[in-house]
């Protein structure tokens, strides 16, 4: 049986309400009860558990934008703009309750280890890990690429050939995948948004960008991609990702009126349930509780920094609401989408999260009115290609973590890269553009 590790109490405690706060999130759209704002409530009540848990720099970047937030909120409350309680409760909620709901999805979808005598080699296996990475990354984010990274770092002496494909495949995922936190913002902060049209857009460039890593390491080391060792993933775990894809594009087309994240979020919790019930009724519920109590406390950091990037995002949309007329564009053109989209890479590699720019962005943009698949392709493209570009990114710091990766290495390892996906990107939103004129 499972057991539980010396955690905090505290921090058990947050575990069950930030389980709380996903079913009641998921429950009310269904069912009207419990109220609208108990799923917020609850969220706050477990980041006030956490705090102790989060890095310095997390402390500071969350203050920064909650106490920025609330004087914008302020501020549009003296020229009469009062702000919506409810709303600021329950900010960015919905996305959280899907980065928690997915979280489970690791118990019954982890590729699993094989035996070092039993790796495929050759560049089928580098073909084979690539993809499989880039589709496990898609649905259980950042712990697939450790795990396959950590595999395949054993007694190698280039660092670059290890990591770098993998975390092309990791980072392109966000281009079109239900279950990346990218896809999450991107719906919130372009209301409106298809998730059909937002995959089938981003298809394209994650399929292109799994092709130009193959042939640039193929050409970068031809003899090394003859002798690969790849890892050995089981693509028969893929039927899981597969049920959640269809069921999600199914009730989102049944009940359109249902929060896509929210669906996404409930299902995956489901599936979870349901699979590890089949699979061993004796270990399931201990397995379930655990991830509980000890992995979902783990996603303090993101609890932080979307609620309070959504307290920053009420207050700039209150602000820009009161300021109305005074925006120096007046539609959201293709100009301005490459415009936001290089703007947002530069800021993803100057440090900032791109929840935040994106946050500010969809604030600022609101009163245009914009189209919502256009933005929210802005939206990501600019995370798929700020994550890889990004020293500081989420992913490029526990590959540091891990396995040594210094910032200058991201930068020369993925420049060529980054321009390539950047031109892609461009001929997508224009592409774009030019069907909505």
């Amino acid at each position: 049986m499972s057991q539980l590790p010396a955690e905090p109490l505290i921090y058990r405690i947050a575990g069950v309400l930030l389980l709380g706060m996903t079913l009641s999130a998921v429950a009310y759209p269904l069912i009207q009860v419990p109220p609208s704002w108990l799923s917020g409530a609850l969220a706050w009540s477990a980041l006030w558990c956490l705090l102790p848990r989060l890095a310095p720099v997390q402390r500071i970047q969350a203050s920064a934008l909650f106490v920025v937030g609330v004087i914008c909120l302020v501020w549009a409350w003296s020229r009469g703009v009062p702000p919506d309680v409810l709303a600021l409760i329950n900010s960015n909620n919905s996305l959280l309750a899907l980065l928690a709901g997915v979280s489970f999805l690791r118990l019954v979808t982890l590729p699993a280890a094989g035996r070092d005598d039993a790796l495929p080699r050759g560049r089928g296996a580098f073909l084979r890990t690539l993809a499989g990475t880039h589709l496990f990354s898609s649905v259980i984010n950042l712990s697939a690429l450790l795990i396959v990274a950590d595999r395949l770092a054993r007694g190698r002496r280039s660092q670059r050939n290890t990591v770098v494909p993998l975390a092309r495949a990791f980072s392109a995922a966000a281009f079109w995948s239900p279950f990346f936190a990218a896809m999450g913002v991107a719906l919130t902060y372009a209301p409106g948004a298809s998730l059909p049209v937002l995959v089938l857009q981003g298809l394209p460039l994650a399929c292109l960008a799994l092709v130009y890593t193959y042939f640039e390491c193929l050409w970068t080391d031809r003899d090394r991609l003859q002798h690969y060792a790849g890892y050995p993933l089981h693509f028969s775990a893929l039927w899981i990702p597969g049920v959640l894809v269809i069921g999600v594009m199914a009730i989102h087309r049944l009940y359109p009126e249902v929060s896509v994240l929210l669906v996404v979020a409930g299902l995956s919790l489901l599936l979870t349930v349901l699979v590890s019930l089949l699979r061993n009724s004796h270990e399931a519920m201990p397995s379930l509780r655990l991830h509980t109590l000890t992995g979902l406390p783990a996603m303090s950091g993101e609890l932080a920094l979307f609620l309070s990037a959504g307290i920053l995002s009420a207050g700039l949309s209150g602000l820009f609401h009161s300021f109305d007329g005074l925006l120096p564009i007046t539609v959201f053109s293709f100009p301005v989408a490459v415009g936001s989209l290089l703007v947002m890479v530069v800021l993803s590699i100057a440090g900032i999260h791109p929840v935040i720019s994106i946050a500010v962005l969809g604030a600022w943009l609101a009163p245009l009115h914009p189209d919502p698949n256009f933005l929210g392709a802005v939206f990501l493209c600019s995370w798929a290609i700020g994550v890889i570009a990004a020293p500081l990114s989420g992913m490029n710091l526990a590959l540091h973590g891990r396995y040594g990766v210094r910032g200058r290495d991201v930068i020369r390892w993925h420049y060529r890269y980054v321009l390539v996906m950047l031109v892609a990107a461009i001929s997508l939103l224009a592409g774009y553009a030019h069907g909505i004129d």
